[in-house]
């Protein structure tokens, strides 16, 4: 979904045409949010063993799945800033990127 929400043949159909900034925001914001904190969780909870499926380092399922995740949540942001969100990202900038970093840091 997060990668549609920037798709530009989305955009251009009902009802994203008439809304495009509602869905953007308010419909795509939200789900990077629990994509991130499902980010967090995955990390946390699973040992990564990939069974029924082969292990292949680095292209594990759970390692390919949170690939799309980050590339989807940042084309979201991408998108939100299009849409109106460069005030909000200019004070929040810095405290969002702690908070990657952070994330990241405890990922790996």
């Amino acid at each position: 979904m997060l990668a549609a929400l920037r798709s530009t043949r989305l955009h251009s159909r009902w009802p994203v045409a008439a809304y495009p900034r509602s869905y953007v925001i308010h419909g795509g914001a939200p789900l990077a949010v629990f994509l991130r904190c499902w980010t967090v969780f995955a990390n946390f909870s699973s040992n990564g063993d990939p069974y029924p499926l082969a292990y292949l380092p680095l292209l594990n399922p759970l390692d390919i799945a949170l690939g799309f995740a980050v590339r989807d949540r940042r084309r979201v942001a991408q998108s939100a800033r299009e849409h109106g969100l460069d005030a909000w990202w200019e004070l929040a900038r810095l405290a969002v990127l702690v908070v990657f970093a952070i994330i990241g840091f405890v990922c790996v």
